[in-house]
């Protein structure tokens, strides 16, 4: 499977190793990793792991340029209706909020210009680390591709209640997410218990515990993995009711 991921920025930050040990599992078990940063990070930051990374490609890190906005362009005239639905989708859920519409602004030339390399790449699935922006870009650039998208929130991301800092679009990633849901892929959000009961509360969302797909696993390897039964620190999702 070709999964790419949408990280803050490429090379990662060194507070967030476990984007990069969680890219690295991926790619062991067989995958073909791609990443889409949203903006170039620190070129003299590693990770003690990070040489073990080797992505099959890497998208464009700075978050806009010329590059950026031709792509985007592109993108807008190949499929002009689903740039203009998901685009409208995610503004309305955005509400009243200019800070969630700044946001989304900012991430939109990038995320049609990653539609178009994913596409082009022929990825299977689009993830993201963190529910924020660069869930956002996911969620644009997996919906107007046709790819499935999903989402790993951390806490900020979701607990946030101030209006510069709200997640205004969670609910619509969330229920777009289950949409494009497939069996066979990895889980939307993993967040702890506490997490998933704030989410439940609050956006009408249950947990439930996620098939962990390994390529060449047998069906009793993966229900170790929590496939079958709900082992202790398993990877959990969300669904809607």
């Amino acid at each position: 499977m070709r999964i790419a991921y949408v990280i803050p920025a490429f090379p990662p930050a060194p507070s967030q190793p476990f984007v990069v040990n969680e890219m690295i599992e991926v790619q062991e078990a067989g995958h073909e990793v791609f990443i889409v940063p949203l903006y170039r990070g620190a070129p003299a930051l590693r990770h003690g792991t990070f040489a073990r990374l080797r992505p099959a490609g890497v998208f464009n890190p700075e978050l806009v340029d010329a590059g950026i906005l031709a792509g985007a362009l592109r993108m807008l005239l190949a499929r002009p209706m689903a740039v203009l639905r998901t685009l409208g989708a995610l503004h309305r859920a955005a509400g009243k909020n200019p800070w969630s519409h700044a946001r989304l602004l900012a991430v939109t030339p990038k995320a049609l210009a990653a539609a178009r390399w994913l596409v082009a790449v022929r990825v299977d699935r689009v993830h993201a680390h963190f529910a924020n922006q660069t869930a956002d870009c996911a969620a644009i650039a997996g919906t107007v591709a046709g790819i499935p998208f999903s989402f790993t929130a951390h806490a900020y991301d979701i607990y946030a209640g101030a209006p510069r800092f709200r997640n205004d679009t969670l609910g619509w990633k969330l229920r777009r997410h289950q949409r494009g849901a497939t069996r066979r892929a990895h889980a939307a959000a993993r967040p702890p218990t506490f997490s998933g009961r704030y989410l439940h509360g609050g956006a009408r969302y249950v947990l439930r515990v996620l098939h962990a797909w390994r390529k060449g696993t047998s069906r009793r390897g993966r229900d170790r993995l929590g496939g079958r039964r709900k082992a202790k620190g398993g990877r959990h999702g969300l669904r809607a009711p």
